[in-house]
């Protein structure tokens, strides 16, 4: 499965065309609408919600199948639609005229998302009083780029519309080359014609009415206030719609601000729905738990924009503004992106969802981690036990070279699997903890030590600098305990007087494993292997050996 962009957009522009499909063919063609283009019903609910932009490009194509080529360009009345305004809560705010809100278009749909990255696709070149140059990317798909370009120019209109301003021109221009297509939108305002045509009809019969009293012998005077009369009547009609035009556009500032009022509390209200078959964010369906804590969860879930599975890893609301866990589940984010390796597990995305819920997307896998493999089987058999160490080598030299420090190596933390072929495959899983090296440091300097008692070694327990040294003695507490049958016990912490006693019994580990895995558990970091590469050159020389298998 390969890493997906972030593209996104607001699914006000989805809930656009379903509006226009239920005013125009009633309630059952625009539910089938929906089902036909595979997007969850509840996702038109909330119109600020961010959701995959593919799921757009699905909609337009089935609107545009269902109503006609051109029904994309008619579509300006669902984005003025009362129940779809709240998305331009953040574009109309503080807003006098349309040139105000095009300078803010790139905020479409940021008012309620805690992390808008890839939201709003509008960038503004120039604005003026009258006009805006302006761009957005192309669709990947070149077969999508006509739809999603009148599509963009219906919602350029309706921009214009909520000032009750009129559009006097608009174009848009393709540039493949650069991956973007431009847009030109010319306005005036709706009493700029009015103003001169009325004070000149006015003009033109209130001069009739004058010559037509011409039998008192004044015709200069009748004429004279008939043209007054007329410049009068002319200007009442201008300023008449000069009055209603802002009065529109303060109408529907209001409603917005009402529509995103009332989906808020509908959210606060609702809370973070952690059940099978909710739908975040529009972008995943939750199927099944595969475990679950009190700060969040995983669950396995359907990705709405391919249906593809993965694993979503979610921290409940409460915890996802706590500032410690939310920096956990970034670094695990991170310390993945670096760190592509096929031993360790692979990551898709991670963000906010609207309800406050942090989320990393990753790799679905099948199998068992190795705890739950030791549980049954407390001494591994020896040449499965080789496998993984070795693969768990490679994992280790990957995420070291992209300095990453995992810092808590345990057998729950390697999760084994099967490849395309079927042999064994390992995944390092859980970076919650790992140390990146160029990120902040709050974690660390929280004060208490970051890993699992018993695997952590004697640096890190301490609370010191730990380094790739320090995962491979945790590893060395694996194999100790693969090939024991138990943990290791907890080792002391080091000081500068001097090294630890003593505090491992080696004569249960097998002969040829044992020098191996003393050196992994040296107290010190220079007595170790100095890194992943120096271990897997071990165990493949111990292979090469002939070492048997021997309880």
């Amino acid at each position: 499965m390969e890493r997906r962009t972030r593209e996104r957009t607001t699914a006000s522009r989805i809930k656009c065309l379903f509006l226009v499909l239920l005013d125009a063919e009633g309630v059952d063609a625009a539910l089938h609408f929906l089902e036909r283009a595979g997007i969850p019903e509840d996702l038109v609910a909330d119109e600020t919600r961010p959701v995959p932009a593919e799921l757009w490009y699905r909609a337009l194509a089935e609107f545009e199948a269902t109503l006609g080529p051109r029904a994309i360009d008619d579509c300006v009345d669902g984005y003025l639609h009362e129940d779809n305004l709240a998305v331009w809560t953040a574009v109309l705010r503080g807003a006098e005229t349309p040139a105000d809100a095009f300078r803010q278009l790139h905020q479409l749909g940021r008012e309620q998302v805690t992390n808008a990255e890839g939201v709003s696709d509008w960038r503004t070149v120039s604005a003026t009083g009258d006009g805006w140059l302006g761009e957005a990317p192309l669709p990947p798909r070149a077969a999508d780029v006509d739809r999603v370009t009148r599509a963009r120019l219906a919602e350029l209109r309706a921009l214009t519309s909520l000032f009750g301003y009129r559009v006097v021109s608009l174009r848009a221009h393709q540039a493949p080359d650069e991956g973007v297509t431009r847009f030109a939108i010319r306005w005036a305002r709706p009493w700029s014609w009015v103003r001169p045509g009325a004070a000149f009809g006015g003009a033109v019969a209130g001069a009739l009415l004058g010559a037509s009293e011409n039998t008192s012998g004044l015709p200069a005077v009748w004429l004279a206030v008939g043209g007054l009369l007329g410049l009068a009547c002319g200007a009442a009609g201008w300023h008449d719609a000069q009055r209603r035009a802002r009065a529109l556009s303060q109408s529907f500032r209001i409603h917005a601000l009402e529509r995103s009022g009332s989906l808020s509390s509908r959210r606060d209200a609702a809370g973070a729905p952690f059940e099978s078959g909710a739908v975040l964010g529009g972008q995943f369906r939750l199927r099944r738990p595969i475990g679950v804590g009190a700060a969040g969860a995983v669950w396995e879930a359907e990705r709405l924009a391919d249906g593809a599975f993965v694993a979503l890893k979610l921290l409940r609301t409460a915890v996802a503004h706590d500032s410690q866990a939310a920096d956990r589940l970034r670094r695990e984010a991170d310390a993945l992106g670096l760190a592509w390796h096929p031993n360790v597990v692979q990551v898709f995305d991670h963000g906010h969802l609207p309800h406050g819920i942090a989320y990393i997307a990753m790799e679905l896998l099948v199998g068992e981690s190795l705890a739950q493999r030791l549980e049954r089987e407390p001494q591994l058999d020896r040449a499965v036990l080789r496998e993984v160490a070795l693969q768990a080598c490679d994992a280790l030299d990957a995420v070291h070279a992209a300095g990453v420090v995992h810092r808590d190596i345990k057998p729950s933390n390697l999760f084994l699997t099967t490849d395309a072929e079927g042999n064994l495959q390992l995944k390092l899983v859980d970076f919650g903890v790992a140390q990146v090296a160029w990120a902040e440091t709050r974690l660390t300097r929280s004060g208490t030590p970051l890993g699992t008692p018993g695997y952590m070694a004697p640096e890190q327990e301490a609370g010191r600098v730990v380094d790739g040294r320090s995962d491979l003695f945790s590893l060395g507490g694996v194999l100790y305990e693969a090939l024991v049958g138990r943990p290791p016990p907890i080792p002391p912490v080091t000081t500068d007087a001097g090294p630890p006693v003593p505090w491992i019994d080696y004569t249960s580990v097998p002969e040829g494993w044992r020098e191996i895995v003393q050196r992994l558990l040296a107290p010190w970091p220079n007595q170790r292997f100095q890194d992943a590469r120096a271990l897997r050159d071990a165990l493949r020389a111990l292979a090469d050996a002939g070492q048997r298998d021997t309880a």
